[in-house]
């Protein structure tokens, strides 16, 4: 699945069948189950829900996609580096906490942030070495 897919994916389902017979589920799509249900869970009201399932949506895709693919961004050469840094850094303050039973620890989150920024410099050296 793609990066655009999971960010596109249903995450206000909270259960699939029967409440409380889900025996035959995947675990990992109980886990998911369990992440969306934990957010309806804090978004009582409606400014509770615009903040939620964003960050919902951002541990989704750390979860989902290990190695995040910089290549794409290479078209706008560095300018887009500013961005994924900050994204990462405001992913690693939304998915740090536990979401349902899923919770990649900080340092790991900081080693993927890492290594998307080695992804831009490999990529781009003679821009990363001129400035």
């Amino acid at each position: 699945s793609s990066i655009n897919n999971t960010y596109l994916s249903n995450h206000n389902l909270t259960h699939i069948g029967a409440p409380n017979h889900m025996d035959d589920t995947p675990t990992h799509v109980t886990d998911l189950l369990e992440m969306n249900a934990a957010a309806v869970a804090q978004s009582s009201n409606m400014r509770n829900r615009e903040i939620a399932m964003p960050s919902l949506t951002r541990c989704k895709i750390f979860m989902s996609h290990p190695d995040l693919d910089m290549e794409p961004m290479f078209v706008y050469k560095l300018k887009c580096l500013p961005l994924v840094v900050e994204w990462f850094r405001r992913s690693i303050q939304l998915c740090g906490n536990e979401v349902g039973r899923w919770k990649e620890s900080v340092p790991k989150m900081q080693s993927r942030e890492l290594s998307a920024v080695y992804k831009f410099v490999r990529g781009m050296p003679l821009l990363a070495s001129d400035g």
